[in-house]
């Protein structure tokens, strides 16, 4: 892992045809109660059943795609999809006025003004920070749940990145 992201990537390369994987995604999200998800023919979704669901919990979003003579999985682990939304748009947020903070400190700099907006531009970028700290701590407190969801995989073939295994 060259970096840490912000949602820990999967990918791995299955044997089974999609129909048939589609198939047994299905039997054993079935066969586990603490899971819910859908799976259809491009696309696999898997969270935590309510009644296991915290702030925390993870999602995951696989696509599948036809590759060769298998199938190749490829997604990531989030946070629940609204919980994402709200730190995605605090993100662009907070980056939106601290590039608006620092546009205003570079005219008060240039007539000769004290630039106190450029305050601004640091809470800002602090604010991008602690965002995404939280995303961290998040993943962390959510690691044990990223392996139940994980297993959902397990022995379906050859695992090529697993970012959330990787990650405990």
């Amino acid at each position: 892992m060259d970096r840490p992201h912000v949602r820990p990537r999967v990918s791995l390369r299955v044997p089974q045809d999609p129909t048939a994987l589609a198939v047994l995604l299905e039997q054993r999200l079935a066969a586990n109660p603490r899971l819910e998800g859908r799976v259809r023919q491009q696309a696999v979704l898997v969270w935590m059943a309510p009644a296991h669901r915290s702030w925390w919990s993870p999602c995951l979003e696989l696509a599948i795609r036809p590759d060769g003579e298998g199938t190749r999985l490829v997604g990531h682990y989030s946070a629940e999809p609204q919980l994402m939304t709200a730190m995605v748009f605090a993100t662009i947020l907070l980056g939106f006025l601290a590039l608006l903070s620092g546009c205003w400190s570079l005219v008060q700099f240039q007539n000769g003004e004290s630039p106190h907006c450029s305050f601004g531009t640091v809470a800002a970028l602090g604010g991008v920070a602690a965002i995404y700290g939280m995303n961290r701590v998040g993943q962390r407190w959510a690691m044990s749940q990223m392996h139940e969801v994980a297993a959902l995989l397990q022995d379906l073939g050859a695992v090529e990145v697993d970012e959330a295994l990787a990650f405990s």
